[in-house]
């Protein structure tokens, strides 16, 4: 049975029930003291909550019959805990103590037959249907009941001899394989600390349950060996008639046109269906039958009414567009578990975990008319629920060079960097914010017969050819630095790391670019100098590091303006001061030659035009698309003379600047005054 925290009775099984002599329905939802003899309930008073949870208490208590008769027992208690470790109740092992204490006393050694009885207690859950012998370590009988006579049909004479070996002679010769039967007991006897569970076939028909456990006290002393014996013959029969009832089920509507499917109401869950039906649910019939009723079945709208099965929310349905959620449907709480259900069977995920993360792919090209892949990440949540994000894999091209946006000194400089015949190059920035993209144009500009370029990455996101390209699959050990050794072993020009998380990956990344390969990978940084530091916080050596370092991006995606409909304005001095004031913050720049070079590289008839975001149909908002913010970190040699010597984040960044490096916010306010960004939308991005 269990009990709730509120000591309400949440479950019984068959056996509690005709012990007590009443139907399940009058047992569950009341109180355990409903059936509790006066001095029971005292005893009971209070929420039992041990301190530690794995307590397990032991007592004995005295249940009331629905006849009015008492009924002792003993009792094996256990605490249950919810996800947050909070007391939820308990978990009661209830056996009948009459039962027990009919079991037959055999020898004279009343001290171990306690210590047996004890053992008895914390471990019988079905005494009034098993068969039980209790045997030491001598092989001498201990006690049995009465049911074990009656399934094996022994004389009570002959238990009375003590030895077991008269009586495991009479059980033998009732099995059909006895010399396999015997060959299992010898062994079980010599591993005193294995526990076995089988089922044995007699000549009779009979099929028998057999269990076997080792017996100890709480100082680990091995004592002996106890056995269960337990007729399932009338339980294999009805298995055997489930299975009949199943094939000719099978024969007659495996062709019908209708979805038919066969349902268990007490397993609850289907257990047949035929072609019609898994066509109809869109999955093969194993996942069907994986499923209950709940998973598919939508109930049926009133006409002219509203579904309103429950107060839950609303299924949202959102679309991540230029790096906002927008929603796009919203649907009934009915239909949440079949959409999940549907999406997981595309994906080839379990669709009957709910209780931890999967991740998995749908090869969308199949059944849609776009050749992309989806990435499918399910995440459990609060209220029984399930979070399910679909992220879009391929179908896309690498960019040309010249199309991310990068401004045309920093573009000539990559170049000149990624020409380079070894060395490590970065690219570094937030989740979503175009690393992988920029990554693959530069493979794509480098990308001739002449060169083999490998990659690793989780996941394969755009595919080019030409690239050996390398799905991460950590579950199977598969990790960006298993496939770095591996690479080193296969010939590389050029190796690209999906993003360099450990320490492993990044030496290994390093050590590789100083032995005459060109390495690229990413880093969730927010700044080119802070990529610095943070690999040498990993614990890389800042030698090595130095002389491997080419160059180092930083880039963030802001959200664009409407061509169609922004609105421009002549910028006031206010405006324009406070531009010059973010452009030239902690610099040492001088505000009116920035402004002289404002006003010859993006001013009309002498003045600074802005834009602001208005809105049309043609956008969302005043906003279009995406374009790239930039800040390209230089290996230069006074860089990396400070990067041996370890040099703060400003260290860096001034020695950055003296190279040429602008800054993330300087980028993305000279793109204010080109007119792509407006103030909003570029400080996000670079504040």
């Amino acid at each position: 049975m269990i009990v709730d925290e509120t000591q309400k009775i949440t479950f019984i099984n068959s056996a509690f029930a005709r012990m007590l002599g009443c139907a399940a329905g009058e047992i569950l939802g009341h109180p355990a003291s409903e059936f509790l003899n006066d001095a029971t309930q005292r005893s009971m008073a209070g929420t039992i909550e041990p301190p530690n949870p794995g307590d397990v208490q032991r007592y004995e208590h005295t249940w009331l019959r629905k006849n009015g008769t008492t009924i002792p027992t003993a009792i094996s208690l256990r605490p249950t805990f919810d996800r947050r470790h909070r007391y939820s109740g308990s978990l009661r092992v209830v056996s009948n103590l009459p039962e027990l204490e009919g079991m037959q006393s055999i020898g004279e050694h009343p001290e171990r037959e306690r210590d047996f009885r004890a053992a008895v207690y914390s471990a019988i859950q079905r005494v009034s249907l098993d068969g039980i012998l209790l045997v030491d370590s001598q092989e001498q009988i201990i006690s049995y009941n009465q049911r074990f006579v009656e399934i094996w049909k022994v004389p009570p004479e002959l238990i009375a001899g003590k030895s077991e070996a008269p009586v495991l002679e009479v059980v033998a010769g009732q099995v059909t394989d006895r010399e396999v039967f015997l060959a299992r007991v010898r062994k079980l006897y010599a591993q005193v600390d294995e526990a076995s569970r089988d089922e044995i076939a007699l000549k009779d028909g009979r099929t028998l349950d057999r269990y076997s456990a080792p017996v100890r006290l709480d100082d680990g002393t091995y004592l002996g060996r106890v056995w269960f014996f337990r007729d399932i013959t009338e339980r294999q029969r009805a298995t055997d008639l489930l299975q009949a009832s199943e094939e000719r089920f099978r024969l007659l509507v495996e062709q019908a046109p209708d979805a038919i499917v066969l349902y268990d109401v007490d397993a609850d869950r289907f257990v047949s269906a035929n072609k019609s039906a898994t066509t109809l649910f869109g999955c093969n019939r194993e996942d069907l039958l994986k499923l209950g009723p709940r998973d598919f079945f939508i109930p049926d709208l009133p006409d002219g009414h509203a579904l309103n099965v429950s107060d839950e929310a609303n299924t949202r349905i959102r679309f991540r567009k230029d790096g906002d959620l927008e929603d796009y449907l919203e649907l009934q709480p009915a239909y949440c578990n079949a959409l999940v259900s549907r999406i997981k069977i595309m994906a080839n995920l379990d669709i009957s975990e709910h209780r931890h993360s999967q991740d998995g792919k749908i090869a969308f090209g199949k059944v849609g008319p776009v050749p992309i892949d989806l990435r499918v990440a399910v995440v459990p949540t609060s209220n029984n629920r399930e979070d399910v994000v679909l992220r879009i894999l391929g179908g896309v091209e690498p960019l040309p060079l010249e199309e991310l946006g990068l401004p045309g000194r920093d573009l000539d400089e990559l170049r000149k960097m990624i020409s380079r015949s070894y060395g490590l190059f970065l690219v570094c920035g937030p989740t979503g914010s175009g690393k992988t993209t920029t990554l693959h144009s530069v493979l794509h500009h480098i990308n001739r017969p002449d060169i083999k370029i490998w990659t690793a990455e989780d996941p394969v996101e755009i595919t080019q050819s030409g690239l050996r390209q390398v799905q991460i699959n950590s579950r199977i050990g598969w990790t960006f630095a298993a496939a770095m050794r591996a690479f080193l072993r296969a010939d590389p020009d050029v190796i690209m790391v999906g993003e360099m998380r450990d320490a492993e990956t990044t030496r290994i990344g390093i050590e590789a670019s100083l032995t005459g390969h060109l390495v690229f990978s990413t880093l969730h940084t927010n700044s080119a100098a802070e990529s610095v530091v943070r690999l040498l916080d990993l614990g890389m050596d800042p030698f090595n590091f130095a002389d491997a370092l080419i160059g180092i991006l930083s880039q963030r995606l802001a959200r664009k303006l409407c061509s169609k409909c922004k609105r421009s304005h002549v910028g006031s001095e206010a405006e324009i001061a406070e531009l010059l004031d973010e452009y030239c913050a902690e610099t040492d720049l001088d505000k009116a030659a920035v402004l002289q070079q404002w006003r010859k590289g993006f001013a009309s008839d002498g003045l600074l035009v802005l834009y602001e975001a208005s809105g049309c149909e043609a956008c969302r908002g005043g906003y279009k698309g995406r374009v790239g913010v930039y800040e390209l970190l230089s290996g230069t040699p006074d860089v990396k003379q400070l990067v041996r010597s370890r040099a703060s984040v400003p260290q860096i960044v001034v020695a950055a600047r003296a190279g040429g490096m602008r800054l993330l916010r300087q980028d993305a306010i000279e793109q204010i005054l080109r007119g792509i960004l407006d103030r909003a939308s570029a400080r996000s991005v670079s504040s």
